[in-house]
């Protein structure tokens, strides 16, 4: 478990150099000398709750993870998210049960007592009140006891950290692309733009880490000994400023009297907008929306002005935000930058992954935010009629984040992925199955392994 508010993680890992792909299909049953290990994780997060189950093929006492197969994924997902049963907490667990027949399902039976369940509420359940998340939090413990012959202790269900869950997606992202166990400059950085916060995490040098300033000075301390290099890394979690809270922020910037005239509106919307309880009036400007007016208006919401405490304020990314001292090269970006840039035609709708540069953002803003409504309807065809109002909004805060907060250059390649495809290195595999690309498996993982931490200053 991470600190809450730990900019800085040194995680480091007890493990050995890690295979290049792995399989993610179940295929194979353990071969005498080896054993199967289960793991289920639920990522209750702020539009809805998914399961991941996880079938790990590893030979008896093994250790490290280099000799630890992932040979399935499977999960599935339903919607509310535990966050809109503020009040009825028996109700919030009872809507998990169709992801607990779904692990039950595929668990084998002799396997489920011996396998640990563990849910994760993320942003979501972060904007409730103490008392009310508890609530929900303690319903689930129970039904989850009751219901389950699954494993579960008091921490399986809890809220994450913003920083355990930029670290758990780190794992998970250059474990399956096979960048954990290499130098720290040959990993990857990950941004996970969710619905209600949005994560940053890459592996720094200590010469960045000493530059940090006063205010960030957490550590979390790996156990163990290690044949791989000490990662120290850097990882933040911006509550707020996923793509639902991001929207919520810039309609407020308009906000007077509970419309939100917006320069980031086409002409001819007139909807509402809820997020975390609050409902604006969502309406455009006289004229409609404007790509200038509205990338204006992330910039004031986004506060990139806001000092951080370093020497160097380009160092800062916004709200205040120490950036770990550098831009990265090599970055994924996950989530809401993909489905915005599926929505708005930068990637086929067959894809799986792209590279893309800010400038496409920026292009995209400039495009939906010349348009009205019904104009945006023709062009943009798949966009659900719900979302077709915020095109031109999600597309600026996109680019604004990524070339005004995180400091990339317009043209610099940045990688999006939503699921990615293995195949055993041997060549058996017959059919490869999609991961989606998420924060779960690094969980599993870490629980499988055994990490732990404490809390330096």
């Amino acid at each position: 478990m991470f600190a809450k508010s730990a900019p800085l993680v040194l995680l480091l890992l007890a493990l050995c150099a890690l295979p290049p792909t792995i399989q993610a299909r179940h295929l194979r049953q353990a071969a005498p000398g080896e054993e199967e290990l289960w793991s289920v994780v639920v990522d209750a997060g702020s539009t809805g709750s998914r399961v991941a189950v996880f079938k790990f093929v590893a030979p008896q006492g093994f250790t490290d993870v280099s000799q630890v197969d992932l040979d399935l994924f499977d999960g599935t997902s339903v919607k509310p998210g535990l966050s809109s049963y503020a009040g009825k907490p028996d109700e919030a667990a009872a809507s998990l049960q169709p992801l607990i027949d779904k692990a039950l399902a595929t668990v084998p039976a002799e396997k489920q007592a011996s396998t640990r369940i563990q849910l994760g509420a993320t942003a979501g359940l972060r904007f409730l009140g103490e008392a009310e998340s508890e609530a929900i939090l303690a319903a689930v413990r129970t039904y989850l006891r009751e219901k389950t012959p699954f494993k579960v202790d008091d921490a399986d269900a809890r809220i994450l950290s913003g920083e355990e869950e930029g670290v758990y997606g780190w794992v998970q992202a250059n474990y399956v692309l096979g960048h954990l166990g290499l130098p720290a400059n040959q990993t990857l950085a990950v941004i996970d733009m969710g619905g209600g916060s949005m994560q940053e995490t890459f592996a720094m040098t200590p010469e960045q880490a000493a530059a940090r300033p006063p205010n960030s000075t957490e550590i979390v301390l790996g156990n163990g000994n290690s044949t791989l290099p000490d990662y120290l890394l850097y990882t933040h979690s911006y509550l707020g400023f996923g793509s639902k809270a991001a929207r919520a922020a810039v309609l407020a910037e308009g906000t007077a009297d509970g419309s939100a005239d917006s320069p980031c509106i086409p002409e001819g919307a007139d909807t509402n907008f809820t997020y975390n309880g609050k409902t604006f009036q969502v309406m455009p400007m006289p004229g409609g929306a404007s790509p200038a007016s509205c990338a204006t208006a992330v910039l004031k919401a986004i506060k990139t002005f806001a000092p951080c405490g370093a020497v160097d304020q380009s160092d800062c990314t916004f709200q205040g935000v120490w950036g770990g001292g550098t831009t990265p090269e090599d970055v994924i970006l996950l989530s809401s930058f993909w489905y915005t840039a599926l929505e708005g035609g930068l990637v086929p709708a067959n894809a799986t992954a792209a590279q893309l540069t800010p400038r496409d953002y920026e292009n995209l803003a400039a495009q939906a935010c010349s348009m009205t409504l019904e104009e945006l309807a023709a062009a943009y065809p798949s966009v659900p009629p719900a979302n077709l109002p915020y095109l031109c909004l999600d597309a600026s805060t996109i680019y604004v984040l990524l070339t005004e907060g995180f400091k990339f250059a317009q043209d610099q390649p940045l990688e999006l992925l939503q699921t990615v495809s293995y195949d055993r290195p041997s060549g058996t595999v017959e059919e490869a199955q999609d991961v989606a690309m998420s924060w779960t498996l690094g969980a599993a993982l870490t629980t499988l392994l055994g990490w732990t931490g404490e809390y330096l200053q």
